[in-house]
């Protein structure tokens, strides 16, 4: 007998949760949204297909598991109450959508349903505060996500890696323990993508010789001067560079996690010579309300994100303090987001923070715990830069031979563990002296505050 036919309810749920994990999981672009409210061409107890605009065949998605009425909570997009329960899930494409071809794990499929049943209980939040009470569903039964520092690059970063994006700004937040275990492993990098500020994590990979190719608009130290690896690689012609402007990351960064084909850009920028000399990100485009020529720019989508995080708990909800740059732009346009941080805190504690200044545990892959691994640039609630470290490193570093010397014996002569050992003087004096609580209390001054 064939197998009874699923709910019509139950239907309407799986078409939900399966086009939303295509579309974030692929960055389907809006050409290619599925038809309105994703209704099915065929729907069975074990799968279901829909139509995508601008693509001749369905898509045909595959579903394997238990369903049973539970208490999970309604799904945003069909407002139901007491859908089932999502224990175990595949979704296969099997055929060839541009851009999107291949498979789902069962992980993120049920990454994304954990997310939109957090997302769809808001009546369960008794402090009225949005966003909290998601962090602490998302750390509740969760499987642990903190790695070693040595899986967490083993397992994540591969060889080759298309698009590396760095985090943190000047000498800010640069998450330099996942930047020298990336050295250590020597994973070549074809293309670099910094902040609109880089430094020493974008200095340190090019001075190793794993990068072919950077996307940046300015790698220097600040008030210290510029930085000499990655102006003697552009001066030999060793890398490429792709010069782009501050406003184009900003926004491209926002392009990629949106799924946009493209951005316009602020007006003004079309009469820089940057579009001239970065012609695969920058395009002159017609207005189609004025007429009128705007810039536009290509939507930035890192493989990888190494960014670092004040706190997280071990479902990878991390919690920034002070600044956090476009670190949460990255995180939400990475595919793969790697978080270092300064402790492991419970979940309560990272549902305190403000909103706004925390990443959601569902789109980190993994997280490090590595107290002082931003040294010797500064981490925001935790300790200032270390300026007499840097000027070392740039003395050094005026010629490939000092530059060798110093990764021999700051990176690849030494573990993470060796190294922290070696720089625990120097940062016990860097140390802000009202530290900050993790779950509420004031805050300390970042990069003023009084050093111990």
């Amino acid at each position: 007998m064939p197998p009874p036919a699923r709910p019509t309810h139950l239907n309407r749920q799986v078409r939900s949760v399966a086009a939303q994990v295509l579309c974030i999981s692929h960055h389907l672009e809006p050409n290619r949204e599925l038809v309105g409210q994703f209704p099915p061409i065929h729907a069975s107890q074990d799968s279901l297909s829909f139509q995508v605009r601008g693509n001749r065949s369905p898509v045909h998605v595959e579903l394997l598991g238990q369903f049973s009425e539970g208490s999970s909570g309604s799904v945003v997009g069909d407002g139901l109450v007491g859908s089932p329960t999502w224990t175990s899930a595949r979704a296969t494409l099997v055929n060839s959508l541009p851009g999107i071809q291949g498979a789902l794990n069962a992980g993120a499929v049920r990454r994304m349903t954990r997310c939109l049943d957090r997302e769809s209980n808001r009546a369960e939040r008794s402090d009225g505060e949005p966003g909290r009470n998601i962090v602490k569903r998302a750390g509740r039964d969760a499987r642990s996500k903190v790695v070693s520092l040595h899986d967490a690059i083993d397992r994540f970063v591969p060889d080759g890696v298309g698009m590396l994006a760095v985090g943190g700004m000047h000498l800010h937040n640069n998450a330099m323990a996942l930047v020298r275990e990336v050295v250590r492993q020597r994973r070549r990098v074809r293309r670099l993508l910094t902040s609109p500020c880089g430094a020493l994590n974008a200095d340190l990979l090019i001075g190793a010789g794993l990068v072919d190719e950077v996307a940046t608009s300015y790698v220097g130290f600040e008030h210290l001067g510029l930085a000499p690896c990655f102006r003697r690689a552009v001066e030999e012609g060793a890398i490429r560079v792709l010069e782009c402007d501050e406003a184009y990351i900003t926004h491209g960064l926002y392009a990629g996690a949106s799924g946009l084909p493209f951005i316009p850009l602020p007006a003004g920028l079309e009469a820089s010579d940057v579009p001239n000399v970065n012609p695969e990100s920058y395009r002159l485009v017609e207005d189609p309300f004025t007429g009128r020529p705007a810039l536009a720019g290509a939507p930035l989508r890192p493989d990888v994100a190494l960014l670092h995080a004040l706190e997280s708990d071990a479902a990878g909800n991390a919690a920034f303090a002070g600044a956090h740059f476009l670190d949460r732009s990255m995180s939400l346009a990475s595919k793969t987001v790697l978080v270092q941080v300064e402790r492991i805190v419970t979940t309560d504690e990272v549902s305190r923070r403000p909103a706004g200044s925390t990443i959601p545990g569902f789109l980190v892959h993994a997280v490090v715990e590595i107290p002082g691994g931003c040294h010797p640039t500064a981490s925001h609630g935790a300790y200032n830069y270390d300026e007499e470290h840097l000027r070392m490193y740039l003395e050094r570093a005026r010629d490939a031979p000092g530059t060798s010397a110093y990764l021999d014996e700051y990176v690849t002569g030494v573990t993470e563990e060796q190294y922290s050992q070696a720089t625990a003087p120097r940062l016990a004096a860097l140390r802000y002296t009202t530290a900050p609580r993790s779950a509420s209390g004031q805050e300390a001054v970042f990069g003023t505050g009084t050093v111990a």
